[in-house]
């Protein structure tokens, strides 16, 4: 591996930490950490708030123990937007820093999978600055006599099967990556107790007892609550709202759930001192400059019950925007095989998409900007089930009619008809929910490193 070369160009990233508010109007995205989290509101544009660590983050193996250790002191700067997250990834992972970073993912998985007793492994941040905080929630779910994990599909770079994962919001949240992971996971996992029918009057299920705090709750299940009201109106079915407080859900609409122990802990520094959060896993992803914390919950749904993407896009001209990606359950049997123990190695591929030139009215092949995780083999049809209600909307929605050219003033269309071109091969089964002809075969690194590291790391998991 070769070492980073010096230049003379001074990165944007960098630049904040010499002059932080003269750059900041120029770095939208990027700005010091006392503005992104500190101001009144939040900055222009802030949809999270995340910190860059500069100082080591060091992963030890304890017996059978792994601590991963994060330093939040001294943290000068935050990213609040996406283009921020490019930014920094841009400006960071290239030349010999890139492949800097490719060898430390790999060192790192390497580690996370089979470390021996006593060993340690550090990441030098000052050189591959991580993102601080993401987190999420890898679900085990019995369903139909088998053992599950569901995944959204997720079509813009990283692509591939995802797990409900988001990045926290608010200062108070770096210390507690558990917890806004879970309020994500009930914000995006939409539990219908029956497959979605036009003109039908429709029950969902929600999980009221993994959230602490009933404020947490609260507004979690109001972004659900507006979710489904959008649903109602533009699928043509209504679903009814839930409670505010969890003692007011029937017993009917929730889902008990329960944490998968692990032999992870992960420690967290701040000014303040140290806490210890257990049973987590915890993902890096190098190439994105990012740590995800993912919790494991194990459930059960009854046959009937039918998944749904709960994501929207911020309002655009006064509307919600459903971004109804697919939902399907993947069997643990499958990804035993292709992300266990015996098959460590991962490899990073990058996914073809497509994109539309508008000014020449043409369709153009593209490969991801971001590299995603390409199994063995994708899975077989008794090996997925997709919930294909939004794949025959995003079809219903981008128009049939090829030669109407109404859609190239709608984005909603735009995005719809290139999902189209490049995905709906993947998904057609021919009903609303079955096994795909051919299965999607890409992973984001996150939610493969997320089922590795269950299956190596989770007291329990050695069930089949």
């Amino acid at each position: 591996m070769g070492r980073p070369r010096r230049s003379g160009r001074t990165t944007a990233w960098k630049r904040l930490l010499i002059d932080p508010l003269g750059h900041m109007e120029r770095l939208n995205g990027i700005a010091p950490r006392e503005a992104v989290f500190r101001r009144k509101g939040g900055l222009p544009g802030q949809v999270f708030a995340a910190e860059i660590l500069t100082r080591p983050v060091v992963l030890r193996r304890v017996g059978h123990e792994l601590e991963v250790h994060v330093d939040r002191r001294g943290v000068a700067n935050a990213i609040y937007t996406t283009e921020g997250k490019n930014r920094l990834c841009s400006d960071v992972l290239r030349d010999d820093r890139r492949e800097l970073a490719a060898g430390l993912d790999a060192d790192v998985h390497a580690f996370m999978m089979e470390a021996d007793d006593g060993s340690w492994l550090e990441i030098p941040t000052e050189k591959i600055p991580l993102r601080w905080a993401s987190a999420g929630v890898l679900p085990v779910v019995t369903w139909r006599g088998q053992v599950w994990s569901p995944f959204f599909f997720r079509d813009i770079a990283p692509v591939g099967w995802n797990i409900a994962a988001g990045s926290s919001e608010t200062e108070a949240e770096l210390n507690r990556p558990v917890s806004f992971g879970l309020r994500e996971f009930v914000e995006e996992m939409i539990v219908l107790s029956r497959p979605p029918a036009t003109g039908a009057e429709m029950a969902a299920k929600t999980f009221p007892h993994i959230i602490e705090g009933r404020g947490q709750l609260r507004a979690a299940l109001k972004t659900v609550n507006r979710h489904l009201d959008v649903r109602s109106r533009e699928d043509g079915f209504t679903i009814a709202p839930f409670p505010e407080r969890a003692g007011d859900i029937p017993p009917e609409r929730a889902i008990e759930a329960e944490f998968a122990r692990t032999r992870t802990r992960l420690h967290i520094r701040d000014e303040k001192g140290e806490q210890v959060l257990s049973d987590v896993l915890v993902c890096f992803n190098l190439l994105e400059l990012g740590i995800e914390v993912i919790s494991v919950l194990e459930y059960v749904l009854a046959d009937d019950d039918y998944l749904l993407d709960g994501e929207m896009l911020a309002p655009v001209g006064g509307k919600t925007e459903l971004i109804r990606m697919p939902v399907a359950m993947i069997s643990q049997r499958y990804l035993r095989e292709v992300f266990g123990t015996s098959n460590a190695d991962l490899v990073y591929d990058r996914p073809s998409l497509i994109e539309y030139i508008a000014a020449h009215d043409v369709w153009r092949q593209v490969r991801a900007g971001q590299p995603s995780i390409l199994p063995d083999r994708p899975p077989r049809p008794d090996e997925m089930v997709v919930f294909g209600w939004d794949v025959d909307r995003r079809a219903e929605l981008a128009g049939t009619d090829w030669r109407d050219d109404g859609w190239k003033s709608d984005p909603m269309r735009v995005r719809h008809r290139k999902w189209g071109k490049t995905f709906a091969r993947f998904f057609e089964t021919g009903q609303r929910t079955g096994p795909p002809r051919a299965a999607y075969p890409y992973f984001t690194a996150g939610s493969a490193k997320s089922v590795a590291y269950y299956f190596s790391q989770s007291e329990g998991s050695e069930q089949p």
